[in-house]
């Protein structure tokens, strides 16, 4: 659980409970559905469906200032946080089906990986004090095998005479 999204979320006005399920129910929504949440509630009761509409509706409010609640400040240097959201998701989408398609390891397929990775760092922005991939496990948790493909592309992104220092 992303105990910082829920704490700006209270912040923002949105009870605590309320706040703890509509971040537990966005990551099923997103990474179990890919962000379909028609699809996500076709058998549930219709009231969850539309507890999870207002939540969300209110959590956009907090985050893009809109109505319903206080503004959170929730960006990056470069690049709003959804923006940086939807490249990752995006990328990590185009990275499995190059796997799939290329098989891991051929020259093809880390060619692919390569051009997601720089994309997506591209899109976080440089900051020397913060790896690309801890700043993106700080918006969004990746299951294990996305944070591989990502850490893989990342590494394969990055030129060839820059040693990474641990």
């Amino acid at each position: 659980m992303h105990l910082r999204t829920v704490d700006e979320l209270v912040t923002g006005g949105m009870g605590q409970a309320d706040a703890v399920w509509y971040v537990e129910t966005a990551n099923m929504v997103t990474h179990k559905f890919h962000g379909r949440a028609d699809f996500a509630f076709q058998e549930s009761d219709p009231g969850v469906k539309e507890r999870y509409r207002r939540l969300d509706t209110q959590a956009k409010a907090i985050y893009e200032g809109g109505e319903g609640g206080q503004v959170v400040a929730f960006s990056m240097e470069d690049a709003s946080t959804r923006e940086i959201l939807r490249t990752v998701d995006d990328a990590v989408g185009r990275m499995r089906a190059g796997v799939s398609h290329y098989g891991n390891g051929t020259p093809k397929c880390n060619q692919m990986l390569a051009a997601e990775g720089s994309r997506i760092a591209e899109a976080v922005g440089p900051d020397a004090q913060v790896p690309v991939i801890n700043r993106i496990s700080q918006m969004v948790q990746l299951p294990p095998d996305d944070r591989a493909l990502v850490e893989q592309a990342l590494t394969l992104s990055e030129p060839k005479n820059v040693r990474r220092v641990a």
